[in-house]
């Protein structure tokens, strides 16, 4: 279908060595799935012409394509006025949203910082760059009067500055080798790791250089990261990944002839940080803080740096400056990021793979303990959901799970003084407001589903700690609901029961949906199949709530939802050992 203009680039290309050579081939009608099978049908797209990287040729005509050899795509149209750009109507707006998904695409397969596309319309073409923040449109010229400003583009493309793969993507990242997948593979049996891992899925696997810290001279350490745990598949946003990951110590060894060290395992996270952000690292100096022997819930951080900060302070040093810095009230400046790598020492697999219900109340509970634990320094959570908690893995581990994820965090200037919520009538955001940043806590965040209902009710809502509280409840429920029997009645017009009470989009409609559920009778009960002591903590969690956050609104003083009383809930839930089902029955 698109020999023509396939033809076309390959005479643009012909000069270039064959190793710096793109192959372009004819995709039309061929569905491409995200990268990662947990959202593989998220956003499928068919794009028009693909092209390889430099040096690896791919058939001319693609048959059951992926993204993990395609560099760049090519969407063709017919006409000059099917051009998308500076237009209004929803026939243009699909057209850049077909661009913007293959680039979000690859900006997830390849680790790339930035990506550029090409949209040909009639005789015209523009040349698009996205990254996390956004895009920028090239202006239109005719590509047939002037080929060689493709051919220079293309040229530029495979002769990168830094790095020797294409502009665009990170020098810092790699696929892994045939060899890397099977010392991995390996090292998980030494491991004896239980977590079934397929190798197409290791193949998706990559091989990341971290600088152990911000300092200017600190040294760099190779992590393979090879399961992916947690993934934003958003374009314009945090793109947070969270990997399982080994440090590859085979190149640092003195002595050839030694055994490998014993593998740990570790958490790998990247994310575009908006750089009106706190870094995320400073939040886990803070949690440093807490005795190694009470603490509980809460990872540590092991190596990590903003990795765009390094770069602008090379930058800087060597005289370069940027405009926006020149005046902080900037419009775009919101919109600037920095890619940020932390490794943390806590293993876990996300809460939905539980394989009993007590392990998934145990670690739910862990998460809870950590989010005190966090709040007693100075820092609040702000971000509760089924993707933040995760089920340790390590026996030596103290706790059952713990909670991660700190990006959307706020944080009290200084270390605070003690602070006790064992007293449900004191208002916590009184403890924290001595010392804490308001503007933080004016700013509504975290996870849609999970929010307490309060935030999504009321626009000026402040956020504190028993909404946090409140957003345990919501991660509960929601696997519960996904992942047992239970007795939730569907219909044919609803046969999601999580769609009956989480509603996304409309905060008023959302809000009320959650408080209709809270609000429910007394008598009201989800029962869990053959499940007493869980089916009980869910009740006497929705009460709690129910008599905190909404029907004590409107009493003096108010009682509000605290760590302990939420706590006194699941502790008397996992007392009851003899009632809970057996754990070789009780999976998801």
């Amino acid at each position: 279908m698109y020999n023509h203009l396939i033809d076309a680039f390959d005479t643009l290309i012909a000069p270039f060595p064959d190793h710096l050579r793109l192959t372009f081939c004819d995709c039309a009608g061929q569905k491409i799935s995200f990268p990662f099978k947990d959202h593989a049908d998220y956003h499928v797209t068919k794009p028009d012409i693909v092209a390889s990287f430099p040096g690896k040729k791919l058939p001319r005509m693609q048959t059951n394509p992926t993204w993990w050899t395609v560099s760049m795509t090519i969407e063709a149209k017919a006409t000059e006025e099917q051009d998308p750009f500076g237009k209004q109507g929803q026939v243009h707006v699909d057209t850049v949203t077909q661009l913007a998904i293959s680039a979000r695409n690859l900006l997830f397969a390849h680790g790339f910082c930035y990506v550029f596309m090409i949209g040909l319309y009639g005789h015209s073409a523009r040349i698009v760059r996205f990254d996390r923040s956004s895009a920028v449109v090239s202006k239109r010229f005719n590509y047939r009067e002037r080929p060689d400003l493709l051919q220079r583009f293309f040229w530029r493309l495979v002769h990168p500055i830094i790095g020797d793969t294409l502009v665009g993507s990170d020098p810092n990242v790699r696929p892994l080798t045939s060899n890397e997948t099977q010392w991995v593979s390996g090292q998980l049996e030494k491991l004896q790791w239980g977590m079934t891992i397929t190798d197409e899925e290791l193949r998706k696997g990559r091989k990341v250089m971290v600088p152990e810290s911000d300092a200017h001279d600190a040294k760099t350490r190779d992590f393979i990261l090879f399961d992916l745990i947690d993934v934003n598949p958003r374009l314009f946003s945090r793109a947070t990944m969270v990997w399982l990951a080994i440090e590859d110590t085979r190149e640092h060894s003195l002595d050839p002839s030694c055994e490998d060290p014993p593998p740990k395992l570790v958490v790998f996270k990247e994310t575009w940080r908006q750089i009106i952000r706190r870094p995320e690292s400073h939040f886990y100096e803070r949690l440093s803080e807490i005795p190694d022997d009470v603490r509980t819930g809460l990872p540590k951080m092991l190596y990590g740096s903003d990795v765009g900060k390094r770069e602008v302070e090379a930058w800087k040093a060597a005289g370069g400056h940027f405009p926006y810095e020149a005046d902080s009230s900037h419009k775009h400046i919101a919109r600037e990021r920095s890619l940020v790598r932390l490794v943390v020492n806590a293993v876990g697999r996300p809460l939905k793979c539980f394989r009993s219900t007590r392990e998934l109340v145990e670690a739910t509970r862990d998460a809870i303990e950590g989010h005190r634990e966090a709040w007693e320094v100075g820092v609040l959570h702000r971000d509760v959901s089924t993707g933040n908690i995760l089920i340790s893995e390590r026996a030596e581990e103290r706790f059952r799970g713990f909670l991660h994820d700190f990006d959307y965090s706020s944080m009290t200037k200084e270390m605070p003084p003690p602070l006790d919520d064992s007293d449900p009538c004191t208002d916590p955001l009184l403890c924290m407001a001595e010392v804490c940043d308001d503007d933080d806590l004016k700013e509504r965040t975290g996870t849609y589903y999970y929010m307490s209902y309060d935030l999504l009710e009321t626009e000026d809502c402040v956020h504190s700690v028993h909404h946090d509280l409140e957003s345990f409840y919501w991660v509960l429920l929601w696997i519960i609901l996904r992942h047992t029997k239970h007795d939730f009645k569907i219909t044919r017009n609803q046969p999601n029961p999580c769609a009956a009470i989480f509603q996304f989009g409309d905060d008023q409609g959302a809000a009320n949906t959650k408080r209709g559920w809270l609000t429910k009778p007394r008598s009201f009960v989800l029962t869990v199949e053959d499940n007493k002591p869980l089916t009980d903590l869910l009740h006497a969690f929705r009460m709690l709530i129910f008599r905190t956050n909404v029907i004590s609104l409107y009493l003096e003083p108010r009682e509000y939802l605290t760590h302990a009383a939420v706590l006194e809930l699941f502790d008397k839930a996992l007392a009851r050992t003899d009632e809970w089902p057996d754990a070789a029955k009780d999976g998801p």
